[in-house]
């Protein structure tokens, strides 16, 4: 079963979640904390992860509903195959209570794995911020261009220079 995996993602993106505020509330002294040189690169392997956890909870919504849709064309087929015990808590015969039992567990699954996906989103989008706010202005040139246009205010200075 996946719950340990699933409970690392959740406990990882719970403190990825509350870095930025707890780096801001440090002061970082004008360098930025980790989170934000962690954002750099970490934003895409959370988006990704994402991605990954979601596809893998749709997966399994659809094998939940591929053993539920067995479950009711057999019982359509054959109403006894289908009779629950008088607290209607379990069906009478074992094969389609472990369809039933299998359709539950995929469900459950399915939920956890999309949860995950959810939360790991929230993270991807708050390093996506994190470094659009606080990261550094990217290349200086975008599209080079070899002449650069300078002033100095308050030296008198202003020219035009050629870089190679």
């Amino acid at each position: 079963m996946a719950l340990k995996p699933i409970r690392t993602v959740l406990i990882v993106a719970l403190i990825f979640s509350a870095a930025p505020t707890l780096a801001r509330a440090q002061g970082n002294g004008g360098t930025d904390g980790w989170f934000v040189k962690l954002s750099g690169w970490g934003k895409w392997v959370t988006l990704a992860s994402a991605a990954g956890l979601t596809t893998f909870g749709a997966i399994s919504s659809n094998e939940a509903s591929d053993r539920f849709d067995i479950l009711q064309n057999a019982c359509r087929t054959d109403s006894f195959f289908c009779r629950v015990n008088s607290d209607g808590s379990s069906y009478l015969d074992p094969e389609a209570e472990r369809l039933f039992q299998a359709t539950l567990d995929k469900d459950s699954e399915a939920q956890r794995f999309l949860v995950a996906g959810q939360v790991t989103l929230l993270v991807s989008a708050t390093m996506f911020l994190a470094d659009l706010l606080n990261g550094d202005e990217g290349p200086e040139n975008i599209p080079f261009s070899p002449l650069k246009i300078y002033s100095a205010p308050g030296r008198g200075q202003a020219g035009l220079r050629l870089d190679f």
